[in-house]
């Protein structure tokens, strides 16, 4: 009874392990592109867009993309000035002393976060190769 009991354990766990792996946590199609970026074809294909109006679409996809791009640029340097403010008022606080190990703190914690934005960089790289299917040599029939 004991085996049988192990058995049915191990064998349930197999059955749910197994069925966890068969489920994929990435889309199917991940080149779907996000609506917004251009046109959506299923979106054109139900609003029945003519051809002007596909390439309007695409017109005001390209002017948003830049505009866009620059507040996320004008964000970004509001972000680093407020940063800036905040590392200032912290060193107004410290003694000499403790403002020179506070600014070494920092630059230790900039350094730890860049060496992983460039791991992770790396990471996507190499996942992005693994994913790009490889080129299959043709079989040749030569005996």
């Amino acid at each position: 009874m004991n085996k049988q009991l192990k058995w049915m354990i191990g064998l349930f766990a197999l059955i749910f392990t197994a069925s966890l792996q068969a489920q994929t946590t990435q889309p199917a199609n991940k080149n779907v592109e996000h609506p917004g970026h251009h046109a959506d074809p299923g979106m054109a294909k139900e609003l029945n867009l003519s051809k002007e109006q596909k390439a309007a679409f695409d017109k005001i996809d390209q002017e948003y993309k830049v505009k866009h791009q620059e507040i996320k640029k004008a964000r970004k340097a509001e972000l680093e000035q407020a940063r800036k403010e905040r590392h200032t008022a912290h060193k107004a606080v410290l003694n000499a002393e403790q403002a020179k190990k506070y600014d070494e703190l920092v630059a230790e914690r900039k350094a730890r976060k860049e060496a992983h934005k460039a791991e992770r960089k790396a990471e996507k790289k190499t996942e992005k190769a693994a994913r790009k299917p490889k080129e299959k040599k043709p079989v040749s029939n030569q005996k």
